[in-house]
């Protein structure tokens, strides 16, 4: 199904910029109680989910064609590096509960049967992270003919 980059090289290590540790070292200072309160009520993770969006560029920087190939996997449109469907399953009450399912396609937009589902279960530490952020993952096992389904989850 297309011509996705399945042989990309590894990203930079997160360790190689120390700025990257910023928020994890501010929140270290933080009372315990004050760090249960904003995650119990989902403020810390918004926040976290927010400030993931400034690494964009540097994504971007590192892979130039990851923007084009994520909104290509976001809105279902096609070309010859990303040929899928999206489709959101939801299994349960909580609006984080559900699955982005990626189908591999082929060039007449018909469903392929795949050969396996990948399931991806994102990081985050139960606490942070949403599916969408992670549907460039998907883009070597699409090149395999596998579907990728990534599990989002209530914290």
């Amino acid at each position: 199904p297309g011509s996705c980059r399945s042989n990309l090289p590894p990203p930079p290590c997160p360790r190689s910029n120390p700025a990257d540790d910023f928020f994890r070292n501010a929140r270290s200072g933080w009372p315990i109680w004050l760090q249960h309160v904003l995650r119990e009520s989902g403020a810390l993770r918004r926040l976290e989910d927010t400030l993931i969006l400034f690494g964009i560029p540097s994504l971007i920087k590192e892979y130039p064609d990851s923007f084009r190939d994520f909104i290509e996997l976001s809105t279902n449109r096609r070309n010859d590096s990303v040929r899928s469907k999206l489709s959101q399953i939801r299994y349960g009450s909580n609006n984080m509960q559900f699955i982005d399912l990626i189908e591999p396609i082929n060039r007449n937009s018909d469903p392929l049967s795949p050969n396996g589902v990948i399931a991806f279960v994102h990081g985050g530490a139960w606490g942070s992270g949403q599916p969408w952020m992670y549907r460039l993952v998907s883009l070597p096992f699409l090149a395999m003919n596998k579907a990728v389904a990534i599990i989002g989850y209530r914290t």
